[in-house]
């Protein structure tokens, strides 16, 4: 009786753990998705010749902001 009890406890600590890590992972994905949107922003506010300088070209935001790779 007491092994199925245990059985039980440690069905529910693995079922909370992995709740923990999806709720994490979810948190992450929000966060990168900020920082990304955070930079679109503050890089549309530049000029074509800026955006140049860095390498970069007004289209080539889309893709970052999505998270795309650019190629």
């Amino acid at each position: 009786m007491m092994s199925q009890l245990n059985v039980v406890y440690l069905d529910r600590i693995d079922l909370l753990t992995t709740l923990g890590r999806q709720a994490q992972s979810l948190i992450s994905k929000v966060a990168a998705f900020a920082k990304r949107r955070a930079a679109y922003n503050e890089m549309m506010k530049l000029d074509d010749r800026m955006l140049a300088d860095i390498g970069v070209v007004r289209a080539d935001l889309e893709s970052m902001r999505s998270g795309r790779p650019l190629l």
